[in-house]
């Protein structure tokens, strides 16, 4: 199924591993890309790796926090991976990370890769999956996006490195989702979070009895009467302050049409 039209799928499925405070906590902001800028160069190559180490275990613990993890104790090491940036496993309690060398000292995919990995701890535990693999994993990236982890993802998603003496270059690139759905799910975290009314309703909607929730495309239905009135989709938590009008007064459908102008 192409991503654009799974992603609804994503989200419901994220929604149910995810709580209501998981669901509404900040985005996170992007962290430099070096860990060396915050220390200074006059450090030895020894410090740059202690303060790394530390950054990773800060993160990881932000993670677990932000996707209702229970804290432990946390190891990780730089090694070749095949095909990925990060590799998570548990080990006597002890939470277990492994990074691939290409992202060594790249902090914004170093978080990006540890929000994805937490997740897969998540939906683990919480035995939440879709199907195939490639699916999952778009699962796990829509769970990390959703806990705050989506203008990383975003800021880590595409590298250009240069091939030392010669003119070309290559394209990495860490995370499942593409730049179009990870900004989908930036609007629609933003939108759980506005306590803003944005929907006006009438005529057709009225009597059809039910919407579609704007995130998750599940329907809902609505009170057989106008008002206005708070509704909460049962699938991503999301809440709605809408009103209901009947349609027909002149003054009701150019405010309904300036407010649905606002999100195009």
């Amino acid at each position: 199924m192409d991503e654009k039209k799974l992603l609804p799928l994503l989200v419901r499925k994220a929604a149910s591993a995810l709580t209501k405070e998981n669901l509404t906590s900040t985005l996170l902001p992007v962290p430099k890309r070096s860990p060396i800028w915050d220390v200074g160069r006059s450090y030895s190559r020894n410090r740059f790796e202690n303060v790394r180490q530390e950054k990773i275990v800060e993160y990881v613990m932000l993670a677990a926090d932000r996707l209702g993890l229970q804290r432990g104790e946390v190891a990780c090491r730089f090694t070749h991976l095949y095909q990925r940036a990060a590799q998570v496993r548990m080990e006597n309690g002890l939470l277990f990370l492994e990074f691939d060398d290409t992202i060594s000292w790249d902090m914004q995919r170093l978080t990006s890769s540890i929000g994805h990995e937490m997740a897969h701890v998540l939906l683990h535990q919480k035995n939440v999956h879709i199907g195939d693999e490639y699916q999952d994993e778009l699962l796990t990236d829509t769970v990390a996006a959703l806990a705050g982890f989506a203008r990383i993802m975003m800021s880590a998603r595409i590298r250009k490195i240069v091939i030392p003496r010669s003119d070309t270059y290559s394209l990495t690139k860490v995370g499942y989702l593409g730049r179009h759905s990870l900004k989908r799910l930036i609007k629609f975290h933003k939108w759980i979070n506005s306590r803003e009314p944005f929907r006006r309703l009438g005529g057709r909607s009225l009597k059809e009895k039910a919407v579609t929730c704007p995130a998750c495309r599940q329907k809902l239905r609505l009170p057989g009467k106008t008002g206005r009135f708070v509704i909460n989709c049962p699938s991503c938590f999301l809440q709605q302050d809408v009103r209901i009008v009947d349609g027909r007064s002149p003054g009701d459908w150019l405010f309904g049409f300036l407010d649905f102008a606002r999100y195009l």
